[in-house]
């Protein structure tokens, strides 16, 4: 994958080179151009020494797929039809930015009602203790019953009883 990425970056870096080289050009001079880059191919193809070759490739990295070559003439002599304008340019980065923000501003989840009922016994259920929903009950053997919402919550010892909420709620 990396190397098919750094492949289409040569190009698009060959790409950028050329219409930069090219941008003041009249029509005379990018033909003369393309004319200089089409000697470099046909001297690579004729240069034996693996030395040479290298060091030809290395001037002209799109020189073993003809469509990138082919592409590259191309944008050299319509380069007015390859050149976007800068309000063109301009609104394309508008459109990302607006998209880039609009996806931090909501998330998108489903919506799954919950059973009646129905709770994991994996996960902790949590109940408000307070004076208006729960009291204790003292039993016999000096432990204190925890009533919420008139059921049954908990067993409480003496020495909890100093701590809140425990402190805070009716004894009966």
């Amino acid at each position: 994958m990396v190397y098919l990425l750094k492949r289409n970056l040569d190009q698009v870096l060959e790409l950028n080179c050329d219409q930069r080289v090219t941008r003041n050009m009249t029509e005379l001079g990018r033909i003369e151009y393309l004319e200089t880059l089409l000697a470099v191919l046909k001297q690579r193809t004729e240069v034996e020494s693996h030395f040479l070759q290298e060091a030809v490739n290395a001037s002209f990295l799109g020189g073993n797929k003809s469509e990138d070559t082919v592409q590259r003439f191309e944008m050299i002599y319509d380069h007015q039809k390859s050149r976007a304008s800068w309000k063109t340019n301009l609104a394309m980065i508008l459109v990302m930015v607006s998209l880039l923000i609009a996806s931090y501003s909501f998330i998108l989840q489903p919506y799954i009602p919950a059973e009646e009922g129905f709770a994991d016994p994996g996960m902790p259920t949590y109940h408000v203790i307070s004076p208006d929903n729960a009291y204790l009950q003292a039993e016999e053997d000096g432990t204190y019953s925890l009533f919420v919402n008139g059921q049954l919550f908990d067993i409480i010892t003496e020495n909890d009883l100093n701590s809140e909420p425990y402190n805070l709620l009716p004894i009966s």
